[in-house]
């Protein structure tokens, strides 16, 4: 009996879809090779389908919202378990501020939910209409606001869990403050979905902020601007999320939109807090911009969201430069910035292909798109090309391949250049140790 014709009898034919192609990849475009799909939809579905897999021996990958851009959901010879059906808000718990939720619920929709009760949630991947909390943990996903207030992983406090084996165990809950043994928290927010599965999360909620501003400023070269990244994060201004958008960007987001953008350069600076503390750090950032060359800022207070939709759409926009893109997003130290950006701005003159940065300049993240035409060998040839050599760069200075997007499949080649083979070995023994026979997740992470 094929696996699809046994996963339909065990759960019925609603339940696991007689096509799985809509479950092969994500936002990669790499495609994968489901051996089936199911749809889960409790915790008592899960622990047999886990079960299953086990007996068979057959590997299962967990899936979300398959908005990723890194190939870590797409399935590889593996039953791809989609939990968007478990998309339930269990409690807002206004007194202890937390929220539990199960693995499907979309990011905005819980963001939208707190924020109507006065709370607020940070995290805000640019994908947040459609991303999964499920996903978002898997990931490690943070987006601009983790300048100031931090990641997935810190508001993660409590999950389920549930084993390549089918035992469920719970650690942590709606506790700020927990130090008994091992952070196995820490070790499952950003494991892709390769230790372990959760059916549901408990998040730390913070008051929403009084007031909001966001400088939007101009520069005349990045480099400029990056200089200016460094100064902010050196001083006592404490903005919540500092982002960046080269030339190629904003040209992207002119076609997208089908609008004029102001400036060539942009650095999108964002404060909140109460409204004295607002009002004494954009003055501080103002003068740290004009200090290093503004040509012009503009203080937004009341239409911040039609500004953020602007960044928001960056990605799909630089799709108007070239039908071919290769998305990274990698991590130097801050004061490396301003000579990353020369060396990008660099290896795009000299490889010949149009290259789009942008992101969260102010953790020293940018999210760096060379494009190509898909119809010319050539030109796709430069442009991994030139991926490889700013990951040679990167790796040179101390950084990092990925700073949200997770390993997954399309970066695991490059893991060498950042880690040791005593260093991969160890990640080895700790995946053999939650995942012994291998299933869960298979053929993502290690090279």
């Amino acid at each position: 009996m094929e696996i699809r014709e046994e996963l339909e009898r065990i759960f019925g034919k609603d339940l696991v879809p007689e096509d799985p192609s809509p479950y092969s990849t994500d936002k990669t475009g790499i495609e994968g090779t489901p051996l089936a799909a199911v749809l889960v939809e409790d915790e008592r579905m899960l622990v047999e389908l886990l079960n299953y897999s086990n007996s068979k021996r057959i590997p299962i990958t967990p899936q979300g919202a398959l908005t990723g851009y890194s190939g870590g959901a797409v399935p590889i010879n593996s039953i791809a378990v989609n939990f968007s059906r478990m998309d339930k808000i269990l409690d807002i718990d206004e007194k202890n501020l937390f929220a539990v939720v199960e693995p499907g619920v979309v990011n905005k929709r819980l963001r939208e939910k707190v924020e109507s009760l006065g709370l607020f949630y940070p995290p805000d991947p640019a994908s947040l209409d459609e991303s999964t909390i499920g996903g978002n943990v898997g990931e490690n996903a943070s987006g601009p606001l983790s300048y100031r207030y931090g990641s997935t992983r810190d508001y993660v406090k409590g999950l389920r869990l549930f084993l390549s084996d089918g035992r469920g165990i719970e650690y942590g809950g709606k506790l700020l403050k927990n130090e008994a043994v091992y952070n196995i928290l820490g070790l499952m927010v950003g494991s892709e979905g390769t230790l372990s599965l959760w059916t549901k999360i408990y998040l730390k909620l913070l008051p929403l902020p009084e007031e909001r501003c966001l400088l939007y400023s101009v520069f005349k070269s990045l480099e400029d601007a990056a200089k200016a990244i460094v100064d902010i994060h050196s001083s006592h201004s404490r903005p919540s999320a500092v982002e960046l958008m080269d030339a190629s960007s904003v040209e992207a987001v002119e076609r997208y939109l089908g609008r004029e953008i102001p400036g060539e350069i942009v650095l999108y600076v964002f404060v909140d807090g109460s409204r004295e503390e607002v009002k004494v750090r954009t003055s501080l950032l103002k003068d740290i911009l004009f200090r290093n060359g503004v040509v012009e800022v503009e203080e937004a207070w009341k239409n911040i969201e039609e500004l953020w939709a602007v960044r928001r759409a960056l990605s799909p926009a630089l799709n108007s430069l070239r039908d071919g893109k290769i998305n990274e997003d990698v991590v130097v130290p801050i004061t490396e910035l301003p000579a990353f950006v020369r060396f990008l701005e660099k290896i795009a003159k000299e490889k010949r292909v149009v290259m789009g940065s942008f992101g969260h300049a102010g953790e020293g993240n940018l999210h760096v798109n060379f494009m190509f035409d898909t119809k010319d060998r050539d030109e796709k040839r430069r442009a991994w090309e030139a991926v490889e050599e700013m990951m040679d760069y990167v790796s040179r200075v101390g950084g990092s391949p990925t700073g949200e997007h997770g390993i997954g499949l399309s970066k695991k080649r490059f893991l060498g250049r950042f880690f040791s083979q005593e260093e991969l070995e160890v990640l080895k023994e700790i995946k053999k140790a939650f995942d012994p026979h291998g299933l869960l997740n298979p053929r993502k992470i290690f090279p």
